[in-house]
């Protein structure tokens, strides 16, 4: 069976829209990684590796990156994204 890749969710504190997504995909019972980019180097790295900046909350998941979404485009991508069972 293919290994699934987990969505990664990077956010900062006093972001009500990163408090918006964990409670959103966390909602939706999407297994998922945080990183919080105000405390972990290699992860506000890692992001600005992936879209060259730094904003949040952004959900990088496998090839697909969501930057700067609102609540429906996160609906949205979780169902285009997530494994069929």
């Amino acid at each position: 069976m293919p290994r699934v890749l987990r969505p990664v969710l990077y956010v900062a504190p006093g972001s009500s829209s990163c408090l918006e997504s964990i409670r959103m995909l966390t909602e939706a019972q999407v297994d998922y990684v945080q990183h919080d980019v105000s405390r972990e180097p290699a992860a506000r790295s890692a992001l600005l590796h992936e879209i060259g900046r730094l904003t949040v909350p952004t959900l990088v998941w496998g090839r697909h990156t969501l930057v700067d979404y609102c609540d429906w485009e996160l609906v949205q991508f979780v169902r285009q994204h997530r494994p069929r069972g």
